[in-house]
């Protein structure tokens, strides 16, 4: 008696332990949507010459991915999405002996076998085996090395939109960079975990401020002070001065309009303590992750000018001259 009770404990142990290793999260869910939704855009020949209204198949996909309720019903839910996109031919082209740069180059997420069975992991093998040659609908060349984006539809009043577009935008933006940005593996935040840590919180975004917050935090995760975004139109206003960071505080260097700093009694050389009697340092900790930038210097710089510009008449500022 005391034996079967034993193995029954065993066996139901056994099952309940297989069970949670095959649960996955629904962030892990949406991760693997996101991936799947570029990869097809960028690989997938039918896709990747503009058949699909690529944007409405991933909103239609969302609610499904994540009614998923393992990776055998997460595997099937992509092996139907694939095979509806059509026949792929033999690619004659795809293999090469050339030696290509690929430190930005990781696909290991398709054969993730704790997420896709087997079945799909080797359709995504052989769409990557036989990928799309030439011309994409949704990216062609440009000047310069570059790329363009090309055929991507305008969103119009989309200030906050619902939660599946806003994951759309974070989709789109991850795998553009994910594919095209040259210097991805220099950031200091793999960029493979930035999808992971941005889905939940744009998910979670409750108002247009805190979305477009959101937006900002993004663009700065790729460490480059290239990278820019307007968020809003309306004209801004600055201070009449230059400001350097030395030592770790903004000094004022020069002026972009003589008269008008002598007639605030700005001078050269004046280290800004305080905006409005907000302490620079506080100021300048939240917003570090505002901006975007390829050092620390350059971050703190462009902070300067993020948190010394608005729409606001007037701004007062306490300062240190000479000591005092």
């Amino acid at each position: 008696m005391k034996k079967t009770i034993l193995l029954t404990i065993l066996i139901i142990f056994s099952f309940n332990n297989l069970t949670a290793q095959q649960t996955i999260t629904d962030t892990e869910k949406l991760v693997s949507l996101g991936k799947m939704y570029g990869f097809l855009k960028y690989y997938h020949p039918e896709v990747g010459q503009g058949k699909y209204d690529w944007d409405n198949q991933l909103i239609e996909y969302i609610p499904k991915v994540l009614n998923a309720t393992d990776k055998k019903s997460l595997s099937t839910i992509y092996i139907n999405w694939i095979d509806q996109l059509g026949k792929i031919e033999k690619c004659r082209k795809c293999d090469s002996d050339e030696n290509y740069f690929d430190k930005n180059f990781n696909l290991s997420w398709t054969k993730n076998s704790s997420i896709f069975d087997n079945s799909l992991i080797s359709r995504l093998d052989y769409i990557e085996q036989n990928r799309i040659q030439g011309e994409n609908f949704y990216v062609d060349i440009a000047p310069v090395g570059n790329i363009k984006v090309t055929n991507e539809p305008i969103y119009n009043d989309f200030d906050y939109p619902s939660e599946e577009y806003r994951l759309l935008g974070l989709f789109k933006y991850w795998n553009i960079s994910e594919y095209f940005y040259p210097y991805k593996y220099l950031t200091d935040q793999k960029w493979d975990s930035v999808l992971e840590e941005m889905i939940p919180k744009f998910r979670l975004a409750s108002n247009e401020k805190e979305y477009k917050n959101l937006i900002q935090q993004l663009i700065t995760k790729l460490d480059d002070s290239h990278v820019a975004i307007l968020i809003d139109d309306k004209p801004q206003k600055y201070l009449p001065a230059q400001i350097t960071n030395i030592e770790n505080k903004p000094v004022i260097t020069g002026f972009y309009n003589d008269s008008i700093a002598a007639t605030q009694n700005l001078k050269l050389g004046d280290i800004i303590l305080k905006i409005n009697e907000i302490d620079i340092s506080s100021l300048i900790e939240k917003n570090l992750k505002l901006v975007p930038g390829s050092n620390s210097n350059i971050k703190t710089r462009h902070v300067y000018y993020k948190i010394l510009g608005g729409e606001e008449e007037n701004v007062k500022l306490t300062i240190e001259r000479e000591g005092q």
